[in-house]
């Protein structure tokens, strides 16, 4: 072995104390010594060389190990060192000093690789040649080299690279003549086993299942971000590391090192500007990548940048489409907000131009309004707010097609942003603010954020209408606005409301015929019903739907979503055969829309309807289908999709996912104001405690669900759940919170639900009715049972998504009608009066 050798890159990598074993990788691994080639090709941080020195240690194979770098470029260095290696495994592998010779190099090169290659095929055992970081090579003679020793190779000989991007070594040949395995970064992610394994055995952090569920999320399955973050975590306490979690993200100042040294800084200029620019873009293609740089090549940059593994991912077959890695985009956004920001406007600008040019009008309001070009913003609305039918609306109120981008000059002439955005300025909303020329446009405005689900926003539009303005004087202009406030009012939760708002109008509506609100106005009012299990007044409302549906043929989206309400109506009344029907129609109307979000809306409406008959597998292949990214499930519009695949992970006992996702709907629709997603979500809650045997969890999700719905009188959304959620209700009611309704829930499940009818026993002389000069509420039995259960009161906040201090109060009044002095006594003597 030459002197100046340096032996560190003839050994493996030592492997981290929280290296955790990878038996599947291991398998493929042993499996494929019988071809020439295997090949590692993954981004930085993916685990590659671990993977190798781990397989390295658990079998008794002879190895030759050589980690490149740079300085390897020059081929006689990279020979000396490719025989340095190989003599590790077998001393009988000597260096030819006749290549140093002076103007015989590529006949010198190609003497040596056949001196090796012949040297090795005499050895009685197999040697595992491994060139770890071969994407630092970039001499073609080397490359020439190495294909003519895959081209000459002996059985005694399996070569294995390791290398972030894909190398120029006739690949294609290898593969068609099934010569070589691959294991990509889709392989050697982690998956959610284990990065679970990772956190409770590897790096030992104390985090619960949703936070590792919510890290590996993030992460993608990125090995070296999942390390980096373990680094960080054994520093902070419970709170800081349920911080430092939700806030996990590329612009941490460690990944974003990390990614700025191994990613970022080794590209060219050209594309370094590429890849800043392009950050502010969900989804990238080649032609729209183009137009936002303001420079050709899109199309090219994407592919080189997928032949790099430069944390890039195909999102269809045909790679047309891509986006980047979640925190390699997070640290490209970062970065072009600390070294570029005037540019940003500039970018949002170009890319709603190219989205509206090409009909993708959600996405073009998105950038427009991130760009603060909020005339365009409002014009676009304007545009997509309920289509054609949204405009014919407001075209009877105003006597012409309004122009949101124009006519809320007046309304919002002193600040525009907030108008749009928060709405926060009280103001804006003054009467000698909020003209009469401007109620028709705020009514619009409430429409289309009602339409984004933000619905504190809607309302504060919809409330400042005044109904007794000259635009609302017509039967059309009355219908428009009261089914819009109802519809607001449905989706907060408030169904008394959204009846009493509808009441005044009833007879208006029910003299009219062909106004385009009606179907609305009567689809609320069915919806309503629906959820008070009334289902004979339901089917009323519903009747009356399809007849304006009938009379108005030029409205599909009509017909869809009254047939999506029939499925749910003839379940409910056991009209198993006429709800298959429905559904059939349904699913003809959604492709004749020519609107996506409609037959992605229908699909997942055909798995939960898959649900209810007990075809799972369907659900779960629709499920696999959808394509749903955790990231964006704060998505209104695809809010039934996910909520569909959170009972999908449901029936496939897939708990901790199921809770991970709901967590993130249940904070998306809180925000928002969506009181009634929030009552199914908790339900969905409390299902998921129980599957995943957290019983005490379980029931406190459930009890402040029928707490939340209790006043308003939901029933469909607790009994469409079925038998599993009866049992839970039947542990509700044996607490003792809200008794009589929760027996009318009982008592509300189908028989065929239930084996039967079960009947909550009347208070008796020791429970807190009687027991307690003052019983306790609803909530404080639920801090009761959890105190009882053993939980701290930072876990109790948790369970019930609460403040420390709310429960600390609950705690304090608890023992004060209790009338004992700490939380020992407290849970004798809950169970010497039956309250748990």
């Amino acid at each position: 072995m030459a002197p100046d050798i340096l032996k560190t890159k003839l050994n493996p990598r030592s492997l981290r104390s929280s290296h955790i074993h990878r038996p599947r990788l291991i398998k493929s691994l042993d499996h494929n010594l019988d071809r020439k080639l295997t090949l590692l090709c993954a981004p930085a941080g993916f685990g590659k060389s671990a993977l190798l020195s781990e397989w390295i240690s658990l079998n008794n194979l002879h190895f030759a190990w050589l980690s490149l770098d740079q300085n390897d470029n020059d081929p006689l260095t990279f020979l000396e060192y490719l025989f340095a290696a190989c003599q590790v495994a077998w001393d009988r592998v000597a260096y030819t000093e006749s290549v140093s010779q002076p103007g015989t190099m590529p006949a010198a090169l190609q003497a040596a690789i056949v001196t090796l290659t012949n040297t090795i095929a005499a050895h009685e055992h197999q040697i595992i040649l491994i060139l770890d970081n071969y994407h630092v090579i970039s001499n073609t003679l080397i490359h020439r080299m190495i294909v003519q020793l895959l081209d000459n190779l002996s059985a005694q000989l399996h070569l294995v690279i390791a290398a972030r991007t894909v190398p120029p070594l006739s690949l294609a040949r290898l593969r068609a003549r099934g010569q070589m395995s691959e294991l990509r970064t889709d392989d050697l992610r982690f998956t959610q086993v284990e990065t679970t394994e990772f956190f409770q055995h590897g790096s030992r952090c104390e985090l619960t299942d949703a936070q590792i569920v919510e890290l590996h999320t993030r992460a993608e399955g990125w090995v070296e971000g999942l390390h980096i973050a373990t680094l960080l975590l054994h520093e902070l306490n419970a709170e800081q590391r349920a911080r430092f979690v939700g806030e996990f993200s590329g612009g941490n100042r460690y990944v974003a090192d990390y990614l700025f040294e191994e990613v970022f800084a080794p590209q060219s200029g050209e594309l370094q500007t590429f890849l800043l620019q392009t950050s502010l873009l969900d989804r990238l293609n080649g032609l729209l990548c183009s137009f936002v740089t303001g420079q050709g090549h899109g199309q090219e940059h994407l592919e080189f940048l997928e032949e790099g593994n430069l944390f890039i991912v195909p999102l269809d077959e045909q790679r047309n489409w891509y986006r980047y890695h979640l925190l390699f985009g997070e640290f490209l956004r970062h970065r072009l907000h600390q070294s570029y920001p005037d540019q940003i406007p500039l970018l949002h600008s170009r890319a709603s131009q190219w989205y509206e040019q090409n009909g993708l009008l959600p996405e073009a309001i998105q950038h427009a309004l991130a760009g603060q070009e909020w005339d365009r913003a409002m014009y676009l609305i304007d545009q997509i707010a309920d289509s054609t039918l949204m405009r014919d609306r407001f075209a009877v109120i105003n006597g012409k097609e309004p122009r949101l981008s124009t006519a809320t000059n007046e309304l919002y002439a002193a600040d525009p942003p907030e108008a749009v955005d928060s709405l926060t300025n009280p103001r804006l909303l003054r009467s000698d603010v909020f003209t009469e020329q401007t109620h028709a446009n705020a009514l619009a405005l409430g429409r289309a954020h009602l339409r984004l689900g933000q619905v504190h926003k809607a309302e504060q539009f919809l409330s400042a209408v005044n109904l007794a303005a000259p635009q609302f004087q017509g039967a059309t202009a009355q219908l428009a606005l009261v089914s819009t406030l109802s519809e607001c009012r449905l989706i907060q939760g408030r169904l008394h409301l959204a009846l009493a708002t509808c009441e005044p109008l009833l007879a208006l509506a029910s003299a009219q015929t062909r106004q385009p609100y009606l179907f609305n106005f009567y689809c609320n009012l069915h919806h309503i019903h629906y959820e008070w299990n009334q289902l004979q007044v339901a089917r009323q409302y519903l009747e009356r739907c399809l007849a304006e549906m009938e009379r108005n043929e030029s409205a599909p989206s009509w017909a869809l979503e009254a047939y999506l309400a029939q499925v749910w109506l003839n379940w409910a009344e056991g009209k198993d055969a006429a709800a298959g029907a429905a559904m059939h129609k349904a699913e003809q109307v959604a492709p004749t829309l020519a609107d996506a979000e409609s037959v992605r809306k229908v699909k997942a409406h055909r798995a939960r309807f898959d649900l209810r008959r007990g075809a799972a597998q369907s659900a779960a292949r629709w499920a696999q289908e959808a394509g749903l990214k955790l990231q964006n499930a704060g998505d209104y519009g695809a809010q039934f999709e996910y909520l569909t695949l959170a009972r999908v992970m449901l029936a496939q006992k897939e708990a901790a996912s199921a809770l991970h996702l709901l967590d993130q709907l249940q904070s998306s629709a809180v925000e928002a104001g969506r009181g009634k997603d929030v009552i199914e979500i908790m339900v969905l809650r409390a299902l998921g405690h129980k599957l995943g045997n957290e019983p005490n969890a379980a029931f406190a999700a459930l009890a402040q669900a029928v707490c939340e719905a209790e006043q308003e009188g939901y029933v469909r959304a607790f009994i469409d759940e079925g038998p599993l959620l009866h049992a839970l209700l039947q542990q509700v009611a044996a607490s003792g919170i809200t008794r009589l309704y929760v027996q009318k829930l009982l008592d509300s499940f189908p028989q065929t639900s239930t084996a039967t009818k079960s009947t909550i026993k009347p208070a008796t002389p020791t429970e807190p009715a009687v027991s307690l000069v003052e019983p306790l509420s609803p909530r404080e039995l639920e801090v009761l049972r959890l105190v009882a259960a053993g939980q701290a009161n930072r876990e109790i906040a948790q369970t019930l998504h609460v403040a420390t201090s709310t429960v600390k109060k609950h705690v304090g009044n608890i023992l004060a009608k209790l009338g004992v002095r700490n939380r020992t006594r407290a849970a004798a003597k809950a169970r010497e009066l039956r309250l748990i």
